[in-house]
């Protein structure tokens, strides 16, 4: 494309950003994405680069669904622009965001600079040099006056020695949800084993409210309802769902003709399907390595012993922060947990704030 293109849509978030297009199609994903954008992702993650410093991309699709659901390894998305109308119900994106914009995904090459002026609701394909760098200036002078600064108890806690603790919240219901994400939950631990028949409209807004967090779900039920969704709403590998260790054979039944139709959908995300303990005896080794385990604690000081051997077990081919420990309000036992391995732990949503001040003060003593 040699000539600046516009197109007008509709703002969803407001913001102006300038990257190289990623065009998402929907039948082949991220496969379609040019191999030049590609291959910087991999040079990124081959760096061990922050997240932050990831080569940015707007990412360019049919719809929200797809473009908010994509991940390209290495590369950090920093807006979306798309050709159809219809949004997510409840979910407002993080990004700026255009929809509406006519055959874009046609009018886009792979490569193309594509400046997004969501405050104005129009695109740039292929400006030329001088507009670009007006918009940079433009943009350079927003930033001076819009600082954002992230409060701590929001960022991952550590240890005195530099380890990551996640804490996650045991949540019920949307007040519980509410209150987990604005006291800096890492991740949500949405415990539905009470109820006999899935709400699914509260499903959907947890799954909204959530993105970009994991979540895992407990659940005691024919879960097919939340396979579906959680394949429609969430991003890759965001959801775990967790059945009792007891009853994981016939839940998984229940569930794998959903999963099937999700592995021949290019467009719907992986979920995950785990096991939810109350002891330490169950095979770990028949769960996928990416999988998140969890196990409910109820007196931490008597099983001391038995979390260090299983954090030994769960270390020997997966990382230890997919082993998340259930303490609930039991923070009286984080410190043990944690000198015994543990790096991933689920409380109170009330209990977020004191359980990472509490962590970021374990070695304290040491230090003299």
């Amino acid at each position: 494309m040699t000539d600046l293109t516009t197109i007008y849509g509709n703002t969803i978030k407001s913001g102006v950003v300038i990257a190289v297009a990623a065009v998402i199609d929907p039948l082949l994903g991220i496969n379609n994405v040019s191999p030049a954008l590609l291959e910087e992702g991999v040079a990124a993650l081959k760096k061990g680069l922050n997240a932050n410093e990831y080569p940015e991309a707007i990412i360019v699709a049919e719809n929200l669904a797809i473009a908010s659901a994509v991940v390209i390894p290495g590369i950090r998305a920093c807006g979306y622009a798309v050709e159809s109308e219809i949004s997510i119900p409840g979910y407002e994106p993080n990004l700026p965001t255009i929809s509406g914009l006519e055959n874009i995904t046609g009018l886009v090459s792979e490569g193309d600079i594509i400046i997004l002026d969501a405050k104005k609701g129009v695109a740039y394909i292929d400006p030329d040099l001088n507009t670009v760098i007006e918009y940079q200036q433009a943009e350079l002078k927003r930033q001076e006056k819009g600082r954002i600064f992230i409060t701590s108890e929001h960022l991952p806690a550590r240890t005195q020695k530099g380890e990551t603790i996640l804490v996650y919240a045991r949540v019920k219901d949307n007040n519980t949800v509410d209150l987990a994400l604005d006291n800096g939950a890492d991740g949500l631990f949405v415990d539905i084993r009470d109820i006999a028949k899935l709400d699914l409209d509260y499903i959907k807004r947890v799954l909204v409210a959530g993105l970009g967090k994991p979540i895992i779900f407990a659940v005691d039920t024919d879960a097919t309802e939340l396979v579906l969704a959680a394949a429609e709403l969430a991003g890759p590998g965001q959801v775990t769902i967790m059945f009792d260790n007891e009853k994981f054979d016939d839940r998984f039944e229940e569930i794998e003709p959903a999963l099937c139709e999700i592995d021949m959908n290019a467009d719907s995300a992986d979920v995950n399907i785990s096991i939810l303990s109350k002891s330490f005896d169950f095979d770990i080794e028949k769960l996928p390595i990416h999988c998140s385990v969890a196990l409910e604690v109820f007196n931490a000081e008597s099983v001391q012993d038995h979390v260090r051997e299983f954090i030994k077990k769960i270390a020997r081919e997966r990382d230890p922060i997919h082993a998340n420990f259930v303490l609930g309000n039991a923070l009286g036992a984080l410190p043990v947990m944690v000198k015994a391995g543990v790096r991933c732990i689920t409380v109170d949503p009330n209990d977020i704030q004191k359980a990472k001040y509490m962590i970021r003060e374990i070695g304290m003593e040491e230090i003299d």
